[in-house]
């Protein structure tokens, strides 16, 4: 079902388009009229009405005076906002979203004191609540509960702000159907005090605290010795960070954030380990593959886990280890809770698998950035991305669409934004679209209140879909410009046996023998070829007869004889040859046409020709295995 694109995204942009989700049910107030004021703002670009305008990409500041790049004057707190509804409103909580600066730019003017104060009617007002801040990222936003009660007017004193300023993205009202958060003792989780944190490598006793103290500005760092600023000796991984609770606790996943001012030390390859009692063997529930970004990654169990002891063990990393932050998520409500010897056999019984993006293509008629197209989406590389021109050139929707060559069932889509600090076209609102012939598509899936961010997200369809075609339509993005490193498709683990139970090729040749035996999925059987593969002597090398096998292979297979040049098509690629030339050009789904040169030349024989088996074999996407005692060779797919 197409939406009216440019009516969506005008109701993105009066939504602002937040993605700070609180974990209870609320209504935020709109502006409707308000009359605000505030005793410090540096311009009317940076005032006040931007606190109020639903956009977190705007933002309010402080006034101050500098010269060059010192600070000559700026207004002492405290900053005084007040707000008149021009009615009462019934306000239960107040959330302060801080200035949405990415990551390594100015914090400055972040709260660190406020005191609220309500009024019924406009003129007396009373303290209805207070908060002390201590916002490690920008991308944190922070509700306080206030004296429930119809206000018609709030003033805010922000006593005390990051650097000797005031700023904000949004302050929001959340107003009836709130349900306000009662004082509770933190659970276990929260109260990261009471466990017992050990590392196997650290640069200093006690700094492994870093990675659990709530700052994503600190961090871990593994053990290392310096002489005049040049490393003389480093421990080498793997590391081991492991934590011990007081007591048993549910778990549903485990969190890793990068140190985020350098590379250095970011992993990407490692192992979780838990254990249900304190004396327990640690078992291994998971493999962890990570990508080399800053942003946040995410292990998410498919079931709670009861656990006592955890661990990480840290595989492979970037010369070193560091992690600014490592947390848990608590257990999901309604979810099972498995036992952790049987965990691994569970998550491989339900757990989603990507289906390989072999073959696939994909299509956009939107102007790109430079060399960033919309073929960097389907190669399988966090680090190449596509993005689109600016605005101007390109307005929204941004539209692409990959075509799996066949239908398929899915059940969700991961979507990696593109690695870069500044997030430039980062989504924000999109939607997705699902066709079995390329013509007749229907919309399965719309997102218009995602925040940008680094993360790599998975999106799980509310039921699974059939299709060979997907259209992604992206509404709005960060600075007005869309892009995206990858997406990969997931299929439960019954629709990913049968798929490849249903695909699985198998072609065993000897030499000297015209046979082949094929399998294909459930069927076996035997192909006859004209003449049989044969062992050059030269190069020790297998050459078939270039009809017969790439056949079965499902090839198009082109000869021109004035030329004598051959031509092989398959859905995994193409490959152009000649018969005495050892030059040979593939098709590469990225880079386009790649030379080649060839160990032995294609050649005939007998008036048949022949071509070299590995390497045609190999790339259209086969193993190739070869039994010298037996003489024969096994292609599998």
């Amino acid at each position: 079902m197409k939406k009216n694109l440019s009516l969506i995204l005008a109701i993105a942009m009066l939504l602002s388009l937040s993605v700070f989700v609180p974990s209870f049910a609320e209504e935020v107030y709109k502006n409707d009229g308000w009359v605000v004021s505030v005793n410090s703002e540096i311009s009317p670009k940076l005032g006040i009405e931007k606190v109020f305008d639903g956009d977190y990409d705007t933002m309010w500041h402080t006034k101050y005076t500098a010269e060059g790049s010192t600070i000559t004057h700026k207004d002492a707190p405290p900053y005084i906002i007040n707000v008149d509804f021009g009615k009462g409103l019934e306000i239960g909580a107040i959330r302060y979203v801080p200035r949405q600066a990415a990551s390594g730019e100015s914090s400055a003017g972040n709260w660190e004191e406020a005191v609220f104060y309500g009024s019924v009617n406009g003129t007396d007002f009373e303290e209805i609540g207070k908060e002390s801040y201590n916002i490690s990222s920008n991308r944190e936003s922070v509700t306080t509960n206030v004296k429930k009660g119809v206000y018609k007017a709030i003033k805010i004193s922000v006593n005390k702000g990051r650097g000797g300023f005031g700023s904000a993205a949004e302050v929001e009202f959340l107003g009836s159907g709130v349900v306000v958060k009662e004082d509770k003792p933190k659970t276990v989780l929260e109260d990261k005090t009471s466990w017992t944190i050990e590392a196997s490598s650290v640069i200093r006793e006690g700094l492994h605290m870093r990675a659990f103290d709530g700052d994503a500005a600190t961090y871990w760092h593994s053990n290392y010795t310096h002489e005049n600023g040049v490393v003389t000796w480093k421990e080498s991984p793997p590391y081991y960070i492991t934590v011990t609770f007081p007591e048993n606790v549910l778990i549903s996943g485990f969190t890793y954030l990068p140190r985020q001012d350098a590379a250095s030390g970011r992993f990407d390859k490692a192992e979780l380990y838990a254990s249900e009692t304190l004396d327990g063997e640690l078992i291994k529930i998971k493999d962890w593959a990570l990508d080399a970004s800053a942003g946040l990654k995410t292990a998410e169990f498919v079931s709670n886990l009861n656990v006592r002891k955890f661990q990480i063990k840290i595989v492979q990393s970037a010369g070193v280890g560091t992690a600014a932050e490592f947390d848990f998520l608590p257990a999901k409500e309604g979810a099972e809770t498995i036992s952790i010897s049987d965990y691994v056999k569970y998550e491989e019984e339900t757990k989603l698998y990507p289906i390989s993006k072999d073959g696939f293509s994909i299509e956009s008629d939107v102007p790109f950035w430079l060399g960033y197209n919309a073929g960097n989406i389907i190669d399988d590389s966090a680090q190449t991305f596509w993005q689109t021109e600016g605005i101007s050139v390109a307005p929204s929707p941004w539209e692409f669409t990959i075509d799996m060559k066949k239908e398929r069932r899915i059940s969700a889509f991961s979507y990696t934004p593109r690695n870069t600090n500044d997030m430039h076209g980062a989504w924000k609102a999109y939607e997705v679209e699902v066709s079995k012939d390329g013509e007749n598509f229907e919309c399965i899936h719309t997102e218009y209140e995602w925040k940008p961010s680094l993360e790599i997200r998975t999106v799980k369809f509310e039921t699974p879909v059939t299709a060979r075609y997907v259209k992604f339509s992206v509404i709005e993005a960060n600075a007005s410009r869309a892009a995206c490193a990858d997406i990969t498709f997931y299929q439960t683990k019954a629709e990913f046996d049968a798929e490849n139970t249903m695909e699985a090729e198998k072609y065993v040749l000897k030499i000297g023998d015209k046979t082949i035996k094929v399998t294909k999925g459930e069927k076996t059987y035997d192909k006859k070829m004209d003449v049989a593969p044969f062992i050059d002597a030269a190069s020790s090398s297998t050459l078939i007869p270039l009809r017969g096998l790439l056949e079965e292979m499902g090839a198009e297979i082109t000869w021109k004889g004035e030329s004598e040049e051959i031509t092989v098509v398959t859905k995994s690629g193409r490959i152009e040859m000649q018969i005495q030339n050892n030059l040979v050009y593939v098709e590469n789904p990225k880079y386009g046409m790649v030379r080649y040169t060839l160990p032995v030349v294609p050649k005939i024989k007998n008036s048949r020709t022949f071509i070299p088996l590995r390497f045609v074999s190999e790339h259209l996407g086969y193993k190739v295995s070869w039994n010298g005692e037996t003489q024969e060779i096994t292609i599998e797919k």
